[in-house]
């Protein structure tokens, strides 16, 4: 999308019709080798790839930490591993974690561990951990972001909290040299995050906990109120 932002249901008419009448422009064409459901999630994948994006060049080199297992998060840290890096999540969602170890994720960390921190240390070896992308926008777990990442690392903050203020080590932002970025969104990015689901083979399926007809449309959205055990759910016809 350029210009502005544009919302179905909001802009325009339409998010739970059957059809809808849009401008060309908005739509992308989703390659045959995506299957319908991955290609409902490629959504909340478009931020997570404009999250990478902004951190800069990543490759077999690097070490990628996500906090936050969440859909975004998941979807930052598929995306993080088919660049070829090594990618560890933080989750204390034992079920969160199980689901990143079966997509490809290197390693999980539980943030309740008394050696939460020393374990991804360990993990990422000398070199440290080049990028944080934080998508769990808990106040901890964005305050941790300033320890875990290596000096001139970079963090990119792509969770929303609800809190007005988050206390966090920001004299690490000059003792580290850190670059420090936000997102909302993924304008821009779509046509190439496509190509990338595409071209790296990425199944988006396994994230979807739970699918429903509209039928059960009601049903389906109480269903996604429960954080715990779900992290995308589709409706379909």
């Amino acid at each position: 999308m350029t210009g502005h932002m544009s919302w179905f249901g909001l802009t325009y008419d339409g998010a739970g019709s059957e059809e809808f009448v849009v401008l060309e422009r908005l739509l992308h064409d989703v390659p045959e080798r995506i299957s319908d459901r991955s290609a409902a999630m490629i959504e909340p994948f478009t931020v997570a790839y404009r999250a990478l994006e902004e951190a800069g060049s990543i490759d077999a080199s690097d070490t990628v930490v996500v906090i936050g297992g969440g859909m975004i998060g998941q979807c930052a840290a598929l995306a993080a591993h088919a660049k070829g890096a090594l990618t560890v999540l933080v989750e204390p969602s034992a079920q969160r974690r199980e689901m990143a170890t079966r997509l490809g994720v290197d390693a999980t960390v539980d943030p309740s561990a008394p050696d939460a921190e020393a374990t991804i240390a360990a993990v990422a070896g000398p070199l440290g951990v080049r990028v944080v992308i934080e998508a769990s926008g808990n106040p901890h777990g964005m305050a941790s972001a300033y320890r875990i990442v290596s000096h001139n690392g970079t963090i990119v903050q792509i969770g929303i909290t609800a809190a007005a203020e988050v206390s966090a080590p920001l004299a690490l932002i000059q003792a580290k040299d850190l670059t420090i970025k936000g997102i909302t969104g993924s304008s821009g990015v779509w046509p190439r995050a496509i190509r990338f689901i595409e071209r790296t083979g990425i199944d988006l399926t396994p994230l979807a906990t739970d699918e429903f007809s509209f039928d059960e449309a009601a049903e389906a959205f109480d269903r996604s109120r429960d954080a715990s055990s779900t992290l995308k759910v589709l409706i379909h016809p």
